[in-house]
């Protein structure tokens, strides 16, 4: 696969990275795909998935994006980083010009997807939710996440020798013992900064990644429920079967969190649910992920191998 541009959309005096395969042959004719990485991970997650993709569907543009605190995009958290991911991602996308594009996100990322196609129609014109962070209605002001979780993500390593050192810790260990091994190495070669005291650092700092996750089921972001309504598109949601109802943090990160009738919920989607997957299906089944685009929405056309 050949490599993407790195582009760096100013969004006032905050840099937004996105990285953009260029859409050619007969790829061009079809609308680009835009990928929303999940918390705590950044834009070449998806490299996988858009290499398995880019095998169905040759020349076909994507775009991922570095949401804000991850990745090489602006570091700056609000107290609730959840409506202000929407906002991001309809202000870079119009930055670049894109339009009608197939949005694709998983968990934080599908999320975000959601609040940006109802905050800006046109902007996407068909979904592919992977395992959104979608929570069943009454958890918005009424749960959070436990606290044994967040002391554990406040905990998280932070200071790396190299991208090497941090794969061969992470390799045995769950989650990402599931992952193929590919998805990992990509992982970790984008997953470090530059530290200023020296070494490396998490370029989505331990204490971004707790916000986050602190702050998903505040009463406020249960109004991703009005969007889900008033989405007038094509929506795959795509979730595993693994359900809530552990605190075990080694575990918990395994579940969806997506509120299993949200589909029904849409004016128009579809269910499908991955038996043999945890919560990171993007990195596990990167090709199944990369079929499930390329077929949707329906009556898409694959064009076929490269």
């Amino acid at each position: 696969m050949t490599s993407p541009r790195i582009l760096t959309v100013p969004l006032g005096a905050e840099p937004f990275c996105v990285y953009d395969w260029p859409a050619h042959d007969a790829g061009a004719a079809l609308p680009p795909v835009v990928f929303l990485h999940a918390t705590s991970f950044h834009a070449r997650i998806w490299d996988q998935t858009i290499r398995h993709l880019r095998g169905l569907q040759p020349g076909r543009r994507c775009l991922a994006l570095d949401l804000r605190g991850h990745g090489r995009s602006a570091k700056s958290m609000p107290a609730n980083p959840w409506p202000r991911a929407r906002t991001d991602v309809v202000n870079v996308l119009e930055a670049l010009g894109v339009r009608g594009a197939l949005g694709v996100g998983h968990s934080f990322g599908g999320h975000a997807a959601i609040r940006a196609a109802a905050a800006r129609p046109g902007l996407f014109d068909a979904l592919v939710l992977v395992d959104p962070t979608v929570f069943p209605r009454p958890a918005y002001g009424g749960w959070s996440m436990p606290e044994t979780m967040l002391a554990v993500t406040r905990k998280r390593r932070n200071q790396w020798a190299s991208s090497v050192e941090m794969f061969e810790r992470f390799v045995s260990r769950l989650p990402f013992n599931r992952w193929r091994p590919e998805v990992l190495r990509d992982y970790c070669e984008a997953a470090l900064e530059a530290d200023p005291d020296g070494g490396l650092r998490l370029a989505c700092s331990p204490e971004t990644e707790a916000r986050i996750y602190a702050t998903g089921s505040l009463a406020e972001n249960g109004a991703v429920y009005d969007d889900v309504a008033a989405l007038d598109l094509p929506v795959r949601v795509v979730r595993c079967a693994m359900t809530r109802g552990t605190a075990d943090p080694a575990r918990i990160m395994l579940t969806s969190p997506t509120a299993p009738g949200l589909a029904a919920d849409f004016r128009h989607a579809e269910d499908i649910v991955l038996e043999d997957t945890s919560h990171f299906i993007p990195m596990e089944v990167p090709g199944k992920v990369a079929a499930l685009i390329a077929s949707w929405p329906p009556g898409s056309a694959t064009i076929g191998p490269a």
